[in-house]
């Protein structure tokens, strides 16, 4: 009677340390399969990357005016600018 009891228990404990082993390896198989798809999407934000910096760099630039034109320095009076008037 005892021995029959002994080994039932021996079995459900093995039946669930395997289940916990197999559930182990899912997750293991999971989080390697989230690292291959970061490490893929690395590698095509890279050669995304290099062919808009090469059709940028193909394309002829503009020499119109309608863009910011620095020079010129500060001009103009304000607070304390020196300059006539007064109170």
């Amino acid at each position: 009677m005892w021995s029959m009891l002994i080994v039932g228990a021996v079995i459900v404990g093995g039946v669930g340390l395997y289940n916990s082993l197999v559930k182990l390896r899912e997750q293991a198989d999971a989080a390697w399969a989230d690292i291959d798809v970061q490490l893929k999407r690395r590698t095509d934000l890279g050669s995304m990357t290099g062919r808009v910096g090469s059709a940028m760099t193909s394309q002829p630039r503009s020499s119109g005016g309608s863009g910011f034109s620095g020079g010129g320095g500060f001009s103009g009076g304000g607070v304390g600018g020196g300059g006539g008037g007064g109170f």
